[in-house]
């Protein structure tokens, strides 16, 4: 009796595990014969361009790689130029629907055992893609945008989701470049009103007639240029929220009209007897100390007390420094997937001037100074003298300050990395802005107080 053998199972064919590996990657994937035509595209690619397998088959890398202009040289000239695989390069092109997308592009070579050309190859990525990935690898110190790991900002985070689920007014207060829209947006972004439109006004720029007509609209011949009924900045923001930045420098005589608003959730366009009921989120707010403007009488207190209902005070970057050396390798990151070729390395004297620097326009300016020293860099390291010169100038001062801290045998630090120089920076200047209280010291760099000796043994600041 002859026995049954278990039929065995076929294996994937060629064209089957090919397919599989299309689909599967993230990134548009372009292959073309040897007379540099495409013949297949993966979903990615259709994904990223706008045009579909049967558009693309025949067409020329350059005319499904949109170059910005009319340049009809594409990295694959490259490529046969050099007769090699060519390294990732950067490049914008008109990606679906004519938008403009930085992507980075590879491409390589594919030959037979004679080294004839049998066709070429061409990988791309949008780097948006890559950059939203790599902010959520980076989960521990992000939260909706905003790069911390300062005791201060986390306890933020943590209660913003709360806050995003009340209705209530919320007011944000901290100095100019600290991320108070930032914080707006993340409230909305939390809220079950995020679907809705999020509506950002600053009141500064606007005098008190021009502001009022766009917050509330207007109705036809309610002055000299309304020709037409025109909605206002609340009514766009109907079922979500709506920002009122700087809330600080408007009038007591705007106060009074936002007040009615905030209190009743109602308003009149200017030109209208007629009352309109809104459902919109307030979230105001300033970098003026309110408290003391009440007591000369530049604001109202009523008006103060209804916006103040639901709190969130800023810290200044000053305040926060073991943040500066993880914002600036985020900020270098971010510009390195735009512009290519930027320095991803900071050197310890630059590092130290960062951190040493007092930055009175905040995370605003610090990621000025890094898009600037990033771009003219000359090296692939950010070096003292690619800073500003107020910083060149306070890095030096810097350097003799970290230079002075000496081992207790009276050498010099040595061998430390520059984002080991940075740390250490942070904590000695922390541990003296706490008056070496090192309990409080812990507390604001996040860290247990073990973690603290041990840091300050390895960095010889005990």
């Amino acid at each position: 009796m002859s026995q049954s053998h278990p039929s065995a199972r076929p294996h994937p064919s060629d064209a089957e595990i090919v397919n599989a590996l299309l689909a599967s990657v993230a990134c548009g994937v372009l292959i073309l014969d040897h007379e540099l035509r495409i013949v297949r595209i993966n979903d990615s690619a259709s994904a990223i361009t706008g045009v579909s397998l049967e558009t693309a088959r025949g067409m020329r890398c350059f005319e499904m790689l949109r170059p910005q202009g009319r340049s009809k040289r594409c990295l694959v000239d490259d490529c046969l130029t050099l007769n090699k695989a060519h390294d990732e390069q950067t490049m914008t092109i008109l990606g679906r629907d004519d938008i403009e997308l930085t992507v980075r592009v590879a491409c390589r070579l594919i030959r037979d055992a004679e080294r004839e050309l049998l066709g070429v190859v061409v990988t791309f990525g949008d780097l948006s893609t890559v950059h939203d990935l790599r902010l959520r690898i980076d989960h521990r110190a992000l939260f909706h945008g905003m790069v911390s790991q300062d005791h201060m900002m986390r306890s933020i985070f943590e209660v913003l989701p709360r806050m995003a689920q009340s209705n209530s007014t919320v007011l944000i207060r901290g100095e100019t470049g600290t991320g108070k829209d930032l914080i707006a947006r993340a409230i909305h972004d939390l809220s079950e009103r995020s679907a809705k439109p999020f509506v950002s006004v600053n009141t500064a720029a606007l005098p008190d007639t021009l502001l009022e007509a766009e917050l509330f609209g207007h109705t036809k011949g309610a002055f000299t240029d309304a020709k037409a009924d025109r909605a206002g900045r609340i009514a766009v923001a109907e079922g979500g929220t709506l920002f009122l930045d700087e809330i600080g420098d408007i009038s007591p005589m705007m106060q009074v009209k936002l007040l009615r608003f905030l209190q009743e959730r109602k308003y009149e366009p200017l030109g209208s007897s007629r009352s309109r009921k809104a459902d919109v989120r307030v979230i105001a707010a300033t970098n003026r100390n309110l408290e003391q403007m009440m007591t000369t009488g530049q604001f109202r207190e009523d008006f103060f007390y209804r916006l103040n209902v639901l709190t969130i005070d800023l810290p200044p970057l000053r305040d926060r420094v073991n943040d500066i050396p993880l914002l600036v390798s985020h900020f270098l990151h971010a510009l390195d997937l735009i512009e290519g070729h930027i320095p991803l390395e900071v050197s310890t004297d630059a590092m130290q001037a960062l951190v040493a620097y007092e930055y009175p326009g905040n995370v605003r300016e610090l990621e000025n100074i890094i898009e600037r020293s990033a771009i003219l860099s000359r090296d692939r390291v950010l070096n003292l003298h690619d800073l500003p010169e107020h910083m060149r100038s306070n890095g030096n001062a810097a350097t003799k300050t970290s230079d002075s801290d000496k081992l207790s045998n009276g050498s010099p630090v040595k061998g430390l990395t520059p984002m080991e120089q940075a740390e250490r920076e942070a904590i000695r200047s922390m541990l003296q802005h706490n008056h070496g209280n090192k309990l409080r010291t812990a507390e604001a760099l996040s860290i247990s107080r073990t973690t603290l000796w041990r840091k300050l043994k390895k960095y010889s600041l005990l």
